[in-house]
């Protein structure tokens, strides 16, 4: 039973209570403070009229436009009653309006009133003073004589009438002359028709809606594949043989290359197969494609594992695999150039020119003939791509009877090698990607510091071998913790030290690019075979202590640094983006597009993920105890399940990058936000209107399509 709480407890929760109010009123008094709240300006009678008439400007868009017509009626005024004879008073046609002023002179800042029936019914007026030289100013309308504020424009009464007071101008030097008050009736005539506004903003909401709908089509094939490595119930129970890991880290340079010089040239031998341009059978071509022929006729001969010959067929398999994927791309690629080329053509023999499907053809060709040139331009670093993906695989499965039999010192003297050369590479990678930029200097001190953990943990692990799980303590855990700590922070502070990351952040000075020469083989920026001598050292003493047959936890790294990233994209503003790509590809809708993709991989990509984190391990569990890999359990298991609150969020996405869109163009990012931009700094709030009316009901539209979607596949 719970006992009851005594006085004390009850008196001490009672002032904690109290000291937890009083610290949040003070917390928010000072954010009053510091965000400058102060009710006394919304209380200006200018502040007021202003936000009155712009609201009022705005939900009065400028939609519609009609024919119209101008009637103009005068009657004459003389400056000074003193001066001369008061001006004729001219007769009215029969059934003709008639604009008559009381008095007929006056002192210029005198209230004239003014009067006039006959008017077209609801029609629009307006009133301006014209001088004897012909300069001509409009005036306000003001109902009384001592009224304070008065109308430019008026609409004529319902009976055709309209009366008021008119304020003679002060021009100094008009004592004596004649001028005239003139009304201007509008007219409507015809029927109304689309404003021009009306159309621009609807062009312009097209745009925007486009833009929209390529962001979030190209991020969801990249948000689905990175959600799967940043939700932490698939990734946690991922690992790897601690060989496999560093073996692979260290292939990865050595694929990429090899898939830059070799599948470079397949990639281009196919590309102008595909786009009818002359082409030369290059001797790596033809070698490759004895390969793919080899593996061809192997493939049908019955093999036992584990020999040579299987082996070979194993490799060869592989090598013709890399070999095909960077072929059909680079077909594709010249397909897609041939086909901007063949539609080009097609569509300039239509007549007439500009119809429809002229249009349609161009528009495909652009698109293939955009991928195409992108294939084309991309080339080398696709194949590298392909190369560094696929090879490392290869030399893994071929180097894994190897590294699961080794023992002793071997076992460490190979942990050694592959440490310190995948310690190397990694700290040479991000030390070329530090040069970039002052900030990103950081990045070698952050791996130098993990490198130096996993060595002390190695060395600790080494030496002091944990006892079973059950004689573990508390104490000793944090022990070994503490270690790990310390050793990361002694490395991290060392690689801070040598590579002088403190003066690039203090003075903003980039590495300096002078080149050395590693082994006489490559010639490297001095900066970076420096962070590879780091690497070098700090992963050969943890590959050298740890050896090959311990285990590495892939799966925690790999979400880590999917986390790390989206974390990092979702932290900067599209509209940072879009000045960024404004600057990069100029303005218009391109760099709108490129900075909703890149906001949307990383929006998109976290809430995936989140979404496989919570769903149902059940299927999971039940699929993995017949046996199933992890590659099965994710399709069988995983995808069913979030396959509607994907399409959700997909919806949502695009919903809420048509409302970016509107901030995007601001800074040139193109789309309806443009427009709104220039009609804002123009003052043209009615205009303005348009561009938030449509917004409104896009959204509402995509709003209730997402509604839909969604009770359909839920």
């Amino acid at each position: 039973m719970l006992t009851p709480p005594t006085d004390s407890r009850k008196a001490l929760r009672r002032l904690l209570i109290i000291i937890a109010i009083s610290v949040g009123f003070l917390i928010y008094s000072y954010g009053w403070t510091i965000t400058d709240i102060d009710l006394a300006k919304p209380q200006e009678p200018s502040r007021q009229e202003g936000v009155t008439r712009a609201l009022q400007e705005l939900l009065s868009p400028n939609l519609f436009d009609q024919d119209t017509e101008t009637d103009i009626f005068g009657a004459e005024f003389r400056i000074g009653c003193e001066t001369g004879d008061l001006p004729a008073v001219a007769s009215a046609e029969a059934g003709q309006p008639m604009l008559t002023l009381e008095p007929a002179c006056g002192e210029p800042g005198d209230r004239v009133f003014f009067s006039i029936n006959g008017l077209p019914v609801n029609s629009r007026s307006g009133l301006r003073w014209v001088t004897a030289s012909g300069e001509g100013r409009p005036r306000d309308v003001f109902e009384t004589r001592e009224a304070s504020r008065g109308r430019n424009q008026f609409v004529i009464r319902s009976d055709g009438s309209f009366s008021g007071y008119v304020e003679i101008p002060r021009i100094v030097g008009t004592s004596g002359e004649v001028h005239r008050l003139e009304l201007g009736v509008v007219v409507p005539i015809g029927s109304p028709y689309p404003s021009p506004t009306l159309s621009e903003v609807i062009r312009r909401m097209i745009e925007t809606i486009f833009m929209a709908l390529m962001a979030t089509t190209i991020s969801i094939p990249i948000s689905v594949g990175i959600s799967f490595f940043a939700a932490y119930n698939l990734m946690r129970p991922i690992k790897m043989q601690l060989g496999s890991a560093m073996l692979w880290l260290a292939v990865v340079p050595f694929g990429y290359l090899l898939g830059a010089w070799l599948l470079t040239e397949v990639m281009r031998f196919t590309f102008n197969i595909g786009s009818f341009h002359a082409f030369n059978a290059t001797p790596a071509v033809i070698s490759l494609g004895v390969l793919v022929g080899v593996t061809a006729a192997t493939r049908a001969t019955s093999l036992q594992p584990d020999t040579g010959l299987a082996r070979l067929r194993q490799i060869a398999t592989r090598l013709a695999a890399m070999v095909v994927v960077a072929a059909v791309i680079g077909l594709v690629g010249g397909f897609g150039i041939a086909g901007h080329d063949g539609l080009g053509d097609l569509a300039s023999r239509i007549e007439p020119q500009g119809n429809l499907l002229s249009g349609i053809l161009n528009s495909v060709g652009r698109m293939i003939g955009i991928l195409g040139g992108i294939v084309e331009l991309a080339t080398p670093m696709i194949a590298g791509v392909i190369a560094a993906l696929m090879l490392p695989g290869l030399v893994n499965e071929l180097a894994k009877p190897i590294l699961r039999t080794v023992t002793g010192a071997v076992d460490h003297a190979i942990g050694a090698v592959l440490g310190g050369i995948s310690g190397a590479f990694a700290m040479g990678a991000v030390a070329a990607v530090a040069m970039g930029a002052a900030l990103l200097g950081l990045l070698p001190v952050l791996v130098g510091a993990l490198l130096g953990r996993a060595a002390v943990t190695g060395i600790v692990n080494h030496f002091f071998p944990p006892p079973p799980v059950f004689l573990v303590t508390h104490t000793g855990r944090m022990v070994r913790s503490l270690v790990s700590l310390a050793g990361a922070l002694i490395s991290g502070y060392a690689t801070f030290r040598i590579l002088s990351v403190g003066r690039t952040l203090i003075d903003g000075t980039l590495p300096p690019v002078e080149n050395g020469s590693l082994l006489g083989l490559v010639t490297l920026p001095t900066y970076v075979l420096t962070a590879m001598t780091i690497g070098l050292v700090l992963g050969g003493v943890a590959g050298g202590f740890s050896g090959v047959r311990g285990s590495f936890a892939i799966g925690d790294l790999l979400y880590g640094f999917t986390r790390n990233i989206l974390n990092a994209l979702r932290s900067i503003e599209p509209l940072i983006m879009a000045l960024i790509f404004v600057v990069w590809v100029g303005i218009g809708p391109f760099a709108g597009v490129l900075a909703l993709t890149l906001h949307s991989i990383a929006s998109l990509g976290k809430l995936y993920s989140e979404q496989i984190e919570t769903i149902d391990n059940g299927p999971i569990e039940a699929l993995q105890s017949t046996g199933a890999n992890h590659l099965q359990t994710v399709i069988y298991a995983v995808v069913p399940q979030i396959v509607p609150p994907y399409i959700a969020f997909t919806m949502y996405r695009w919903d809420i990058n048509v409302r970016m869109s509107t901030i995007i163009g601001f800074v040139g990012g193109g789309g309806i936000g443009l427009l709104l931009n220039q009609y804002i700094n123009l003052l043209r709030y009615n205009d303005a209107g348009v561009a938030v009316l449509a917004i409104a009901l896009v959204v509402s539209v995509l709003d209730y399509l997402s509604a839909a979607i969604r009770e359909r596949y839920t």
